[in-house]
């Protein structure tokens, strides 16, 4: 995993542009002369591997008057992206000396779900500006104000907890273990009867993703456990000091929530887990199993680094 930790992240910024196109929900940005900018996107430096390339019509379908923010992102339907990757990028916006008052409409993924809509609210936006593009729109803005990818896709930049930590109260950090479950999803702990057990037995309490927002809980938790997915997006609300332990697929080793933990100034362990003889299918939704003893040794180590403080 720390081999794909960007050793530093690019410099990042705003750009205002007029009569530019944001294609899609992905939001490609593509300026005059039919110029792509892939320094907006997720794909960044690899930009030939960005999809827009495989769109026949880049053609505006809608054209958006007055001023127009965008934050939409890649794979804006995963909480995570969405959060880390899209709208964090209000920070860059509010830094570069906008405000609301500028704007006449927000490009935004969907906010369907109540973890979307109030982290939306936590950036204080106008709701009645939102605007939601289709899978197949390409919009015209008149101008478009366009943040940059914040930092390298799969590493997050420091600045995005600062942000997200800055938008909630400052609570007091608690005491409670929490086990992250991916029950009902793709992904899964395909062992976690067994790794329940384990946890029971050390204080831990089992909250799961899909039942329940958990961004709440964050802040009140010393050790977290969970499987590496969206439902661990919110350790951006951590404690400082606090442990992640994330349970990582063996076909699916990134550093999102490594460097997450890391911005957040928490402590982090990873226990890669295994498939079952003869694979385990696609990495982005096998089930993969962790060893419980393994399990137990990393939350004595766990316990040892809270101690230290």
């Amino acid at each position: 995993m720390l081999a794909r930790v960007a050793p530093t992240l690019p410099a990042a910024g705003v750009a205002s542009l007029r009569n530019a196109r944001v294609v899609g929900p992905h939001g490609w940005i593509v300026a005059d002369g039919d110029t792509f900018l892939p320094d907006h996107c997720w794909y960044g430096e690899e930009r030939d591997d960005c999809p827009i390339y495989r769109r026949d019509n880049l053609r505006a379908m809608t054209r958006l008057s007055g001023v127009t923010l965008t934050l939409c992102t890649d794979w804006p339907a995963n909480y995570a992206h969405m959060l880390f990757d899209g709208l964090s990028r209000t920070y860059l916006f509010e830094q570069a000396g906008y405000s609301w008052d500028d704007i006449s409409h927000i490009l935004v993924p969907d906010l369907a779900s109540d973890g979307r809509r109030t982290a939306a609210e936590l950036c204080g936006f106008p709701m009645d500006r939102i605007v939601t593009p289709g899978s197949f729109s390409v919009v015209e803005c008149e101008q478009l104000i366009a943040p940059t990818f914040p930092g390298i896709h799969r590493n997050i930049a420091p600045w995005v907890a600062q942000f997200w930590r800055s938008r909630t109260p400052s609570r007091a950090s608690g005491n409670r273990r929490l086990f992250i479950s991916r029950r009902g999803s793709t992904r899964n702990v395909s062992n976690e009867d067994a790794i329940e057990s384990v946890l029971s037995s050390c204080g831990f309490e089992t909250i799961v993703s899909s039942e329940q927002t958990v961004r709440q809980h964050y802040p009140e938790a010393e050790i977290i456990v969970g499987a590496h997915g969206a439902a661990l997006t919110d350790v951006v609300f951590g404690s400082p000091g606090a442990v992640l332990i994330e349970l990582t697929p063996p076909g699916h080793i990134f550093p999102y929530f490594y460097t997450a933990a890391d911005s957040a100034g928490m402590k982090y362990f990873s226990i890669l887990g295994s498939y079952p003889p003869g694979g385990g299918g696609t990495p982005m939704t096998a089930d993969f199993a962790i060893d419980p003893e393994l399990l137990r040794r990393t939350i004595g180590a766990a316990e040892s680094e809270l101690q230290k403080d």
